[in-house]
């Protein structure tokens, strides 16, 4: 086989950390409170810090609608 096969950086180092060096990437919020209002709260401030980032609204409009306020255990 191809001695090199696996020389290649992983998926963190090659994708995450380029995407969260330009303050984007797969983030998560946690509200300790187990609020869901902190969690809008939390969305409504990445809005007003990021006004032309029209994707990144349409992703909070579809997770809102779309993903289950899972709270805390």
């Amino acid at each position: 086989g191809f001695e090199n096969a696996f020389a290649f950086p992983g998926f963190v180092p090659a994708y995450i950390r380029p995407l969260f060096c330009r303050g984007i990437g797969p983030f998560r919020w946690a509200a300790l409170s187990g609020d869901p209002e902190d969690i809008y709260k939390t969305d409504a401030k990445v809005r007003e810090l990021t006004p032309g980032n029209i994707h990144l609204h349409n992703w909070l409009d579809m997770a809102r609608e779309r993903i289950a306020f899972q709270g805390l255990p």
